[in-house]
């Protein structure tokens, strides 16, 4: 069966927990997402003849084929089941992502193998190319209407993933693809098949899903799977999954450019119209699989990417709060999470004492408190930028720790930091003081565990 579950926030207490399935062997669920009401949207796959539906619902018989789609809404209680629908055709079919629009409506993308899969009048590709096809398809809140549905792949195998709407309602898909044929729209980053079994691909449609406005190929010689996307405010795309590729393409200043072993996991940033690949690294260790399943950002723009590895060197931080693997073999996996920056150039990670701006520039602010004497700042960037002629700027702060000090806040700077990368080369560091009586800052690049500079800032001193 499914199940749904709700904790409080600190993960003490179970609030409200359900089972949601049939008589079947097989009901999963894939991915849920959360209205303004807070009524709780669940997509996945299902063979069950009998998984329970409600009245009214698009779709309220089971298509055959092995399984069919499920898209249900429960309260935010999970006391009751609000609506509830098949989705799917004569073949078989998975859910595997849904997001919601401004209005509430329902999207949700998956994989097909229906001939007769439901699409609409005037939709982007109402017939199936290959074997197995993308779907993505649009129902109202109540999930008693399709509004869109349709196909998206190439000639042989395609999955569709990870969806996520801009916010001009356009929807944005990842998954990956086998072999040519793929759909690519003109000046897309990468309109050519790569080579291996898989790439990855990432295309963009409009919200009523007829017109496919953008899409490419992303990947090297060896296999690629995307596996999870979202988007920042400027509306740039962030892609994450797994690649065999030794080739997989990165970009210069990247944490790490070089392919780790077996599996890597990758990270990559494309521009809107997916033209341009912006930034993209592997992340991974040497000696196993290190898969890469889910990826989001904070409000800062920093990257917090989730998945899977067996890898013994995966990449830790000093002061992290587990730097050791733990399976009983070599080959069983952990969970990784790691939080890189937004241009994926390094780790934003703290060392103990001081933060990675880049991956070879260091940080450090202590301040001198009242309450409790010295503590160290916490680094907070705030953004970046590249002037036309290749200098680059970021920006940011730091403040005290809440942990620390009953005064200390994230939205409580004590101290600017701008920092300015010149095309001659030249690095300057500039600490402007906002707050208490001192702060000692400290800058080191590149970084080999020895301080290059040190000083001491106040009110009146820079």
């Amino acid at each position: 069966d499914v199940f749904v579950s709700k904790l409080d926030s600190g993960l003490t207490s179970l609030l409200a927990s359900t089972y949601l399935g049939g008589s079947g062997y097989g009901d999963g669920g894939a991915a849920l997402a959360l209205d303004a009401n807070g009524n709780v949207y669940v997509t996945g796959s299902t063979d069950s003849t009998d998984f329970p539906m409600t009245s009214g619902a698009h779709d309220t018989s089971f298509n055959g084929g092995g399984y069919d789609v499920f898209v249900s809404k429960l309260n935010g209680g999970l006391t009751d089941m609000l609506a509830s629908t098949y989705l799917g055709g004569s073949g078989w079919e998975s859910g595997f992502a849904l997001a919601l629009d401004a209005n509430g409506n329902v999207y949700v993308t998956g994989s097909t193998s229906s001939t007769d899969f439901p699409t609409m009048s005037g939709a982007y590709d109402a017939s199936i190319s290959g074997s197995v096809d993308v779907f993505v398809s649009k129902l109202d809140g109540g999930l008693t209407s399709l509004l869109a549905s349709t196909y998206l792949g190439g000639s042989s195998r395609d999955e569709g993933n990870s969806l996520t709407l801009d916010t001009s309602g356009n929807v944005y898909v990842t998954g990956d693809t086998y072999l040519t044929g793929f759909p690519t729209t003109s000046g897309a980053y990468d309109t050519s098949f790569n080579g291996g079994g898989y790439d990855v691909f990432v295309s963009k449609l409009n919200g009523g899903l007829t017109s496919l406005l953008a899409s490419t190929y992303l990947g090297g010689a060896g296999d690629d799977w995307g596996n999870s996307l979202t988007l920042d405010p400027s509306g740039n795309v962030y892609v994450t999954g797994t690649t065999w590729s030794t080739d997989f393409p990165t970009t210069s200043g990247a944490y790490d450019t070089t392919f780790n072993g077996h599996e890597d996991v990758f990270v990559s940033k494309l521009n809107s119209g997916l033209t341009s690949l912006l930034a993209s690294t592997y992340l991974g260790g040497a000696f196993s699989a290190d898969l890469g399943n889910s990826l989001s950002l904070d409000t800062s723009g920093n990257v917090y990417v989730m998945g899977s590895t067996a890898s013994t060197d995966f990449p830790t931080a000093s002061g992290a709060y587990d730097t050791s693997f733990n399976g009983l073999y070599t080959n069983v996996p952990d969970v990784f999470v790691s939080k890189l920056d937004g241009d994926l150039s390094g780790t934003v990670t703290q060392t103990g004492t001081g933060y990675f701006v880049t991956d070879t520039l260091w940080i450090r602010a202590v301040i001198n408190t009242v309450e409790k004497g010295s503590v160290d700042a916490v680094w907070q960037k705030g953004g970046e930028s590249t002037t036309s002629r290749g200098d680059r700027a970021i920006w940011g702060h730091f403040y005290a720790s809440p942990s620390d000090v009953s005064w200390g806040s994230q939205n409580n700077p004590d101290l600017y930091v701008k920092i300015w990368f010149d095309v001659s080369g030249r690095i300057d560091v500039n600490y402007f003081h906002v707050s208490v009586p001192e702060i000692a800052v400290y800058t080191e690049y590149p970084y080999n565990g020895s301080v290059d500079v040190q000083g001491t800032t106040s009110m009146s001193t820079r």
